[in-house]
């Protein structure tokens, strides 16, 4: 989760846990210039039952949306930031090193800035908000603990106790898949496909599949343990990784009756930096950007509809308690 000055209005707590981030990931640039220790690390979740943690998220969500008709052009731009704390338990480590855990979003602040500069705020934490809808649902999603079965390697497999969740929205349409919470876990404690006997500059590959507003959005991410630095007395090893995605149009959704409509992915990619607690084998920190350009033609019977969204997610998630 990302950038300065919008988040540390209003919330001088979140304002400090951001500017500790910020010393976090300059250390961290420091030790992936140094180098690296040649000795092998274990980078897959070796948990102990009835370990847990709590981190403060953070992620903006810049929207540009250029709309062309008819010769006229109109241009919107939508700001949405969510902040939030999540809370992970271990409750059980099988013998072949999986586990089953507990995620649950303890609480959710989501402000939208629209084109005329007007902001809604809404807080799980508070009784109303300036979006029903919105508030609705993270009031919905709060304090309710999902299940989580983790491979062992890091890979989130399914989650559960969703359905609690679903039951709560009452617009149905708003309502989170699994696979949204399933991201949601994948962003968190663990690293995914990691391996046993990782060394520096060593790579390794993991595909996803993640909800989007017209169908999927597929990610082939290549991670690469940059190097391992000791902070504090602890060994942390400093993962980068690199995707590119593939937009999947889900055509169903699309009447049978409407107009010829063409969807394409003109640009995509990802990164992101992950520090990794090699004692607690979880994650300090992590810090992620994605960027895509949507572009969709409709083709109307006297004159064609373009539409191109230019997307920029930033997000955040920084380990603030471990017990």
């Amino acid at each position: 989760m990302h950038r300065r000055s919008s988040r540390t209005r209003g919330d001088g707590r979140l304002g400090t846990i951001m500017q500790i981030a910020l010393i976090v990931w300059a250390a961290a640039a420091v030790a992936w210039a140094q180098p690296a220790s040649e000795e092998g690390v274990d980078l897959r979740p070796r948990w102990k039952t009835g370990q847990s943690c709590r981190y403060e998220i953070w992620a903006q969500r810049q929207r540009h949306t250029t709309v062309n008709m008819g010769g006229q052009s109109r241009q919107i731009d939508v700001l949405m930031e969510t902040l939030g704390q999540v809370s992970w338990r271990v409750d059980e480590v099988r013998s072949d090193g999986s586990a089953r855990c507990t995620m649950t979003l303890e609480w959710l602040k989501v402000t939208i800035t629209g084109p005329d500069g007007q902001q809604q705020v809404n807080d799980s934490r508070q009784g109303q908000g300036d979006n029903e809808a919105i508030h609705q649902l993270i009031r919905a999603m709060a304090g309710v603990p999902i299940g989580v079965n983790v491979a062992p390697d890091g890979t989130i497999q399914a989650v559960s106790g969703t359905d609690a969740i679903r039951q709560r929205v009452q617009i149905k349409a708003t309502a989170p898949e699994d696979l949204d919470f399933i991201e949601t876990a994948t962003d968190l404690a663990a690293l995914p496909a990691a391996p046993a006997d990782a060394r520096a500059g060593q790579r390794w590959n993991a595909r996803f599949k993640w909800t989007h507003e017209v169908g999927f959005l597929r990610h082939d991410v290549s991670y690469t343990l940059a190097g391992v630095e000791t902070v504090e007395g602890v060994p942390i090893a400093n993962v980068t990784s690199q995707s590119k995605l593939r937009l999947e149009v889900d055509r169903s959704q699309i009447p049978a009756d409407a107009p010829p409509i063409d969807v394409k992915l003109l640009d995509g990619s990802a990164s992101s930096q992950v520090m990794f607690d090699l004692i607690r084998h979880e994650a300090v920190g992590r810090n992620s950007t994605q960027q895509t350009t949507i572009e969709t033609v409709v083709r109307l019977p006297n004159q064609t509809l373009q539409q191109r969204i230019e997307e920029t997610i930033r997000s955040q998630a920084l380990r603030i308690a471990e017990q």
